[in-house]
């Protein structure tokens, strides 16, 4: 009998390992199928991945003037969102990233948020005002004649822009969507250790009230 049970566990790790192989060569599978759609897929821009983006300098909602490069941290990405005060898919845009940053503060340690607002200084402080007044991680850069959008060949707002430590482009959008934001921010792995501490904490209370009864 010792001899089957030995038998039985060997099998059991042999069915692991070749399960966690076939997982790993479907998440190789998945990136690469990733690469090929964003080499398909209308950049939008004037960069390709990979490519370092072109450094500017533009002031904040205070008048400070903030180079791109200053926002650039060690082991850290920079997310540039382009946005106008006149695009009604930017102000959405802002309500949806207000909403994770504010929800998943964890974003911020790993991420560098910077918004690029074409428009007058009133019109972006508005805006501001009304979506990220108490979120002041986010840095927002007024581009009131959009040159720096025009020099990114950037086609239309909203558009995001992530750049590694480096400054090399590493994704681009047109249009952000709620999964993209969520995916280069890394929102599903902070909101899985969340939900995991919160089912810790209520097995916790109800052991205690079972205890109590």
């Amino acid at each position: 009998m010792p001899t089957i049970w030995i038998i039985v566990f060997i099998l059991q790790w042999i069915v692991l390992v070749f399960l966690i192989c076939i997982m790993a060569g479907v998440l190789r599978y998945l990136g690469s199928i990733q690469d090929k759609i964003e080499e398909v897929i209308p950049r939008s821009s004037r960069f390709v991945r990979g490519e370092y983006a072109t450094e500017f300098s533009l002031p904040d909602l205070s008048g400070h003037v903030i180079a791109s490069k200053s926002l650039l941290k060690k082991e850290q990405e920079l997310l540039l969102l382009f946005l106008s005060t006149k695009c009604d898919s930017c102000q959405a845009l802002l309500g949806t990233l207000a909403h994770l940053v504010s929800t998943y503060q964890n974003v911020t340690i790993k991420h560098s948020i910077a918004l690029v607002v074409a428009g007058e200084l009133d019109s972006v402080a508005n805006m501001a005002q009304k979506y990220l007044r108490q979120l002041e991680c986010i840095h927002i850069l007024v581009d009131q004649a959009g040159i720096v959008i025009q020099n990114y060949g950037i086609s239309g707002t909203p558009f995001g822009i992530v750049l590694n430590s480096h400054g090399r482009v590493m994704r681009q959008m047109l249009g952000p969507t709620l999964n993209w934001l969520e995916l280069v921010l890394g929102i599903h792995a902070t909101s899985l250790a969340e939900d995991e501490e919160k089912e810790k904490s209520q097995n916790t209370i109800s052991t205690q009230f079972t205890a109590g009864i």
